[in-house]
């Protein structure tokens, strides 16, 4: 309810929470775990596309939350799933633009 109201960072501090809180309680590798993990990893993605969409200024912060998002979603999806790949996918690409944009600085 929080992430639908905007209130993203508030989420994502609950949804980190509840995940901690069943991994130490359930393991990694319980369902419910996974089922949390999952759902951080949505909410990390939604509130990476959010960002993305106004052009952040911090390309690397960016990425470093798409990657985030893609680890989570691991948990539960496997390494090859359709998210985790997408995710990992956007998280390259920004930091190649960044690198870009490093070497055109340098010149």
């Amino acid at each position: 309810m929080l992430a639908d109201t905007g209130r993203m960072k508030e989420a994502g501090s609950l949804f980190r929470a509840t995940y901690d809180a069943l991994k130490k309680k359930l393991g990694e590798g319980h369902p419910d775990t996974l089922a949390s993990a999952n759902d951080l990893g949505v909410l990390l993605e939604n509130s990476a596309r959010q960002l993305d969409g106004e052009r952040t200024p911090d390309p690397a912060a960016l990425a470093r939350l798409y990657a985030e998002a893609a680890d989570m979603r691991a948990l539960k999806e496997g390494a090859e799933g359709e998210a985790v790949v997408r995710c990992r996918r956007r998280a390259a690409e920004l930091l190649e633009r960044e690198r870009a944009a490093r070497a055109m600085v340098a010149r």
